[in-house]
């Protein structure tokens, strides 16, 4: 109310919510566009504007600050509708348009599919003559290495992965060796955990399903800990909790960080026995790490479904994934729990997830 526009004494300026923590630029600048439509509207442009980050924190910002960067965010855009054809960058293409510029970076094998290559190093990259993959494949340690920022082992880890795209097949770091505990009992863990937006007690995701396949010796089976609503994850932790001591002599393999650090959110929030904790935490083994510091594989990330997918497992069920199950869960939930068919998705998706877990640990095993 400090200055007027056409609708009277006062201005109108746009507030946007974030999911994110920490706001970039790709967060601030399309509030900044609405800020210049707003003026348009009004007649008059709003010297401010504010983005709500995850935390409810409203941070208030000058248009005339984000001013260059939507400049040149406008200017990108009339390009492409004046025919250029974006620059491609796997994986680092903003939201809602990160599977076309995939796309694009696959059909023109770009350099920037190799992992650990990102679209940072690129202009270093093509000043000497690396445009894609291939390229990557057939340089050599000492010609990336002469570029600032990327060291041996960078250079060594490109390589490698760039020619295990062009040949299709796994490429063993031999001086990488690989070994896995002897126990009477394997567990394979996998986790399924709501967006943070539908957040309903106190913690930033809901896991609503805790699933894992049991193996002592060839004889595989299927457990799982389900919440059948948000408010239900602290029961179906303590089941987990009830069940990993009657394992015995086991250990509890996952993909990557995020079982181990929901599961330990999740004791810390629920107040779970710190000798259960431990239990649980110490018998943690995550195979990221030893199967891709083994191996470069010939996929465009080191997710589990893709570097199962590359060495054949393959998941039932073409139509879900990490979010439709999500999707599928907040249904199951609306629904009153009475959509069985809905719940029988869910759990066979993250059955999958675990078997996946288990295959690509059987395979590793083939290679100590």
């Amino acid at each position: 109310d400090t200055a007027s526009s056409r609708f009277g004494s006062y201005l109108y300026a746009p507030i946007d919510i974030k999911s994110a923590k920490n706001l970039k630029s790709k967060h601030t600048v399309p509030t900044a566009f609405y800020a210049k439509l707003v003026g348009l509207v009004q007649g008059s442009e709003p010297p401010e504007f504010g983005v709500i980050n995850a935390e409810g924190v409203l941070e208030w910002m000058t248009t005339h600050s984000q001013e260059s960067l939507l400049c040149s965010a406008l200017a990108g855009i009339r390009a492409i509708y004046e025919g250029e054809t974006p620059k491609p960058s796997h994986g680092d293409t903003p939201w809602p348009w990160r599977g076309y510029g995939d796309r694009l970076a696959v059909d023109c094998r770009d350099l920037t599919l190799v992992p650990g290559i990102g679209a940072n190093k690129r202009p270093s990259l093509e000043t000497i003559g690396i445009a894609t993959m291939d390229d990557v494949a057939k340089t050599t340690v000492t010609i990336l290495t002469d570029i600032k920022g990327i060291g041996a082992t960078t250079a060594e880890k490109a390589i490698s992965g760039a020619q295990a795209l062009v040949s299709g097949t796994p490429i063993r770091h031999r001086e990488i060796p690989i070994s896995f505990p002897t126990v009477a009992t394997e567990v394979f863990l996998d986790l399924e955990g709501t967006d943070p937006r539908i957040n309903t007690n106190a913690l930033p995701v809901v896991n609503y399903l805790i699933g894992m396949m049991v193996r002592g010796g060839k004889q595989a089976h299927f457990q799982s800990f389900l919440a059948h609503r948000p408010e239900d994850e602290g029961p179906a932790l303590m089941r987990f909790c009830e069940y990993v001591p009657t394992l015995g002599d086991f250990v509890i393999y996952h993909w990557h960080h995020y079982e181990r650090t929901h599961l330990t959110k999740m004791m810390d929030h629920y107040e779970v026995a710190p000798s259960i904790k431990d239990l649980v935490l110490s018998h943690l083994k995550d195979l990221h790490p030893i199967a891709t510091k083994a191996f470069s594989f010939p996929t465009y990330t080191h997710g589990l479904k893709d570097i199962a997918k590359s060495l054949g497992f393959n998941w039932r069920l073409d139509d879900v994934n990490a979010t439709t199950s999500v999707a599928l869960y907040q249904k199951y939930v609306d629904s009153g729990c009475k959509e069985r068919d809905l719940l029988d998705k869910i759990l066979i998706y993250n059955e999958d997830d675990c078997r996946a877990t288990m295959y690509v640990k059987d395979w590793l095993q083939t290679h100590v």
